[in-house]
């Protein structure tokens, strides 16, 4: 027994399984730790039901990079932002300084990525909420050449559809800005299975002792969900009533969910 899994001890009955333990992790040496709920309380942010690194689209992004130009064919670019770290949540913002401006902006995606990316937004002002808007560009082609997930998708205001590139390498969605701009902020969302936190779903989360126990419910007002009233220790579950299946157990530890 060991790796990523988390067991209960029971005994099996005429009448079904007894549960005879909480629920418990066993660590590579061998050591076995038990979640159980303290009584000192803690504030928990949360971006996502299920697991978002295994099987995820999200880590596609990681050595995707934003690029600004003045030639449409983006000979010389510079580098906007290069992605290193996987995204955690589904709107992810980061703030640049340019040495210059630029009428042909882009994110390229990374090796092995066919570009995958949901959504884009350049911004001329830290402050700005409405992206800048021109003429999409990018390279042709989508997976099986059905068109349903073509680089147009970038721009398309929907976090739920995507740029799937035909080939693993070299793919590209961007804006013909008609005119020089000066970028100072990107915002942007992953690819993604509709596992991150969704805007006007409703959600509840659960923590264990004994059996679940509710912490409440929630309308999510952005990609993130606070509960302060949360046991330290406590294995948890965040369900989503209003659609979806997949949905995991996870721990948090050190600001961040850890599924299981």
């Amino acid at each position: 027994m060991g790796g990523t899994g988390v067991y209960r001890i029971a005994t099996r009955t005429n009448n079904g399984n007894v549960m005879n333990s909480d629920p418990f992790l066993i660590a590579g040496d061998g050591v076995v730790k038990f979640f159980e709920p303290e009584e000192q309380l803690e504030e928990v942010i949360l971006f996502a039901k299920y697991h978002i690194l295994r099987g995820s689209l999200s880590i596609r992004m990681r050595g995707g990079v934003f690029e600004g130009a003045n030639e449409p064919g983006f000979q010389s670019p510079d580098t906007l932002h290069l992605v290193t770290e996987i995204p955690i949540r589904l709107t992810n913002t980061v703030y640049t300084n340019p040495p210059s401006s630029y009428r042909y902006v882009r994110y390229k995606g990374g090796t092995n990525s066919f570009c995958n990316v949901a959504e884009v937004g350049f911004f001329t002002d830290i402050n700005d909420s409405i992206p800048l808007k021109g003429k999409i560009i990018g390279t042709p082609g989508s997976k099986n050449n059905n068109g349903r997930n073509d680089y147009t998708k970038v721009f398309d205001n929907d976090p739920y559809t995507s740029f799937d590139y035909k080939e693993r390498d070299g793919g590209w969605s961007g804006l013909d800005l008609t005119k020089p701009h000066t970028i100072k902020k990107i915002v942007y969302t992953p690819s993604n299975r509709d596992n991150f936190i969704r805007k006007g779903d409703k959600y509840e989360l659960f923590y264990f002792k004994n059996n679940w126990v509710s912490l409440g419910t929630q309308i999510a007002v952005s990609d993130s969900l606070l509960y302060s009233n949360v046991p330290k220790g406590a294995l948890l579950y965040l369900r989503n009533w209003t659609r979806g299946n997949d949905e995991r157990i996870f721990s948090y530890i050190d600001s961040k969910q850890f599924f299981w």
